[in-house]
């Protein structure tokens, strides 16, 4: 059996670049092989956040686990000085329950903090304004307020779970700027817009708040031009649902579907054709998968710039299809 001779050092560059390697690097900071959980900036993300999240051993061999509250991935890094199935029994034992001690110690601090700023939220909630119906927001995407609030010059829309806890919120300031409540959970969390009979209740689930505004006003419309409605067959009686973004598309999916098990779903897809591998399609196609659900595209030209529905139904329909 090989000696251990990597050297703090070395383990720390070595774990540093598997951090870069798995999607998860530090903006600046350098990883300490200390043991201890650390919370740090994730390359890209906005000043002030840290969803990453770290622990390096050195004993009984270099391991390392690190992670993304964002997109809740995690990921275990071993040295190379010496191979895990090198381990003996009792080493391997101790091994696994370092990780274990890393990954149980993140989560009980991640859902601490949701938590904070979950009571935060729900006490405040009724302190906020109605919402300008002229909000520069608004009227830029053509939409009405859908029950959501307003702080200042700020739109706030709430995060909550299947419970109808609010656990986050996002602004959206009048150019458009959106920003989440630092440390609030967005995992499976999104916002209603209209009532769900159980059983009855035709829901749609989205990325943004400005489609799912869109969707919720132009109903009859998009039921008469772009529902296959013998999938979903109460044209009636709909709802939709925000996810806020394309990540958390399958995870809303699975927690609605959980507990609407027999209501029908439709899944309506951002069309990000500008970006490389059509991240919104992507996720909503994944998401399709979890709930079985229909899924429906907003399709553009070549030139067009838009996304989603609320850029589908703002421009010029002439040359614009949807696919069923």
């Amino acid at each position: 059996m090989k000696n251990q001779t990597t050297s703090p050092h070395d383990a720390e560059k070595e774990f540093h670049d598997f951090m870069h390697e798995v999607g998860v690097p530090p903006h600046t900071d350098y990883p300490s092989a200390d043991s201890q959980l650390h919370r740090y900036r994730i390359e890209g993300d906005k000043p002030g956040r840290k969803n990453g999240w770290y622990v390096l051993h050195l004993s009984p061999c270099p391991v390392g686990v690190c992670g993304d509250w964002k997109t809740d991935s995690k990921h275990t890094w071993y040295g190379t000085d010496r191979d895990a199935d090198s381990l003996t029994s009792t080493e391997m034992k101790k091994l696994r329950r370092q990780i274990a001690k890393a990954v149980k110690q993140q989560e009980k601090e991640r859902e601490q903090l949701q938590l904070n700023v979950s009571s935060l939220c729900e006490a405040q909630w009724s302190t906020l304004s109605q919402v300008d119906p002229y909000h520069p927001y608004l009227q830029a995407k053509g939409v009405r307020p859908h029950e959501i609030r307003q702080k200042e010059q700020s739109l706030i829309i709430p995060l909550r779970d299947v419970s109808g806890r609010i656990f986050s919120w996002q602004t959206i300031a009048p150019d458009g700027k959106k920003r989440f409540r630092k440390d609030g959970r967005i995992i499976g969390c999104f916002h209603q817009i209209g009532g769900i009979r159980e059983r009855k209740t035709t829901l749609f689930i989205v990325e943004g708040y400005a489609t799912g505004a869109t969707i919720h006003e132009r109903m009859p419309e998009i039921m008469n031009d772009f529902v296959d409605t013998s999938k979903l067959p109460n044209v009636d009686d709909y709802a939709v649902i925000v996810a806020f973004n394309a990540g958390n598309l399958p995870r809303v999916a699975a927690a609605v579907r959980a507990r609407y098990p027999t209501n029908p779903i439709a899944i309506v897809a951002d069309n990000d054709h500008h970006t490389k591998d059509n991240p919104g399609l992507t996720k909503a196609n994944a998401a399709k998968e979890v709930c079985h659900a229909q899924l429906i595209v907003p399709h553009f030209c070549p030139g067009d710039k838009g996304t989603d529905f609320n850029d589908f139904f703002q421009q010029q329909r002439g040359h614009n299809s949807v696919e069923r």
